[in-house]
C-alpha cells in the first residue's frame, strides 16, 4: 500500500523569522518521506479547506506561555477542519535553553505542557518544544527590553538535530493516522526514501529559503515574507 501522507501543510506564526526557518526545515525533512509539503504562515493560509491536505504540522513562537495570538486565532477559525486531520504541534522558545545551547528537558516538557493547554485542540502525535534564537530584530520595544534582561546571551540556539529527530519520530504516526482516515484504508508504513536528485534538490531549495533576506518595517517587525511555497515550486 502506498504512502497516504502526500500533502502536508506546515504552518507557522513568527515575529523574527525563527519559527519560519524551523517550519521550512520540517518541510525539507518531510520530502525524504515522499511527502509534498506546503509551508506557509497563518496569514498566507487563513483557511484550512477540507480535503486539501492529509495532515497539518503547526508551530509558533511562545509569548507569556502561549502561542502567538494569530496562531491561536487560526486554530479557532479552522478547528472543525483541523479536528478531522492528523496534526502535529510544536512551540519555539528559549525557556530551558542553557548557556551551552543544550535544552533542559524537564523544563521544556513543563513549558510545552502549559503552551499546548492554550492551543484549543490536541496534537494527535507527541508535540515538541524546540529551541530558537535570541535576537532583538522584529520585536517591539517592550519585547526587546524583556529580551535584554533574559539570562541568556544573544545567539542562535536552534537545534537542527532535534528538529530532524522530531520529524523522524512523528512521521510514522502521521502516516498511520492518515491511512486510517482514508477510504478503503489498510495498514501502511513509512520509511525514508533513497535520496533522489529531485527530492534532494527540493529539500536544498527549502533550506536555502530559510536564509533569504527579511523585510522589516520601521517598528522593527517583519513586514513581508518570502511567501508561501510548496514542493512543486522548489522542484521547478
Amino acid at each position: 500500500m502506498g504512502n497516504r501522507l502526500q500533502r502536508v501543510l506546515v504552518l507557522f506564526s513568527t515575529v523574527s523569522g525563527c519559527t519560519e526557518s524551523i517550519a521550512r526545515r520540517i518541510g525539507a525533512d518531510l520530502i525524504a518521506y515522499g511527502v509534498r509539503p506546503t509551508v506557509a504562515s497563518v496569514a498566507e493560509c487563513p483557511e484550512l479547506i477540507q480535503g486539501q491536505y492529509d495532515a497539518v504540522i503547526m508551530g509558533s513562537g511562545v509569548r507569556i506561555g502561549r502561542w502567538h495570538k494569530d496562531a491561536r486565532e487560526w486554530v479557532q477559525r479552522n478547528k472543525a477542519a483541523l479536528s478531522t486531520l492528523p496534526r502535529a504541534f510544536f512551540a519555539v522558545g528559549l525557556h530551558g535553553v542553557k548557556s551551552d545551547g543544550r535544552m533542559e528537558e524537564s523544563v521544556a516538557r513543563e513549558d510545552l505542557k502549559r503552551v499546548m493547554a492554550t492551543v484549543g485542540i490536541e496534537s494527535t502525535v507527541e508535540p515538541a518544544f524546540l529551541s530558537g534564537w535570541k535576537r532583538q530584530d522584529g520585536f517591539s520595544g517592550m519585547e526587546r527590553m524583556a529580551l535584554r534582561v533574559y539570562p541568556l546571551a544573544d545567539g542562535d540556539y536552534r537545534d537542527w538535530d532535534a528538529v530532524d529527530a522530531w520529524v523522524k519520530d512523528i512521521a510514522p504516526s502521521l502516516v498511520k493516522q492518515a491511512t486510517a482516515t482514508a477510504p478503503g484504508a489498510v495498514a501502511s508504513t513509512v520509511t525514508p526514501l533513497a535520496p533522489r536528485r529531485e527530492t534532494k534538490a527540493a529539500a536544498a531549495c527549502m533550506r536555502q529559503r530559510t536564509r533569504a533576506p527579511r523585510t522589516v518595517d520601521r517598528g522593527g517587525r517583519v513586514a513581508a515574507y518570502d511567501g508561501m511555497f510548496s514542493f512543486e515550486e522548489c522542484r521547478a
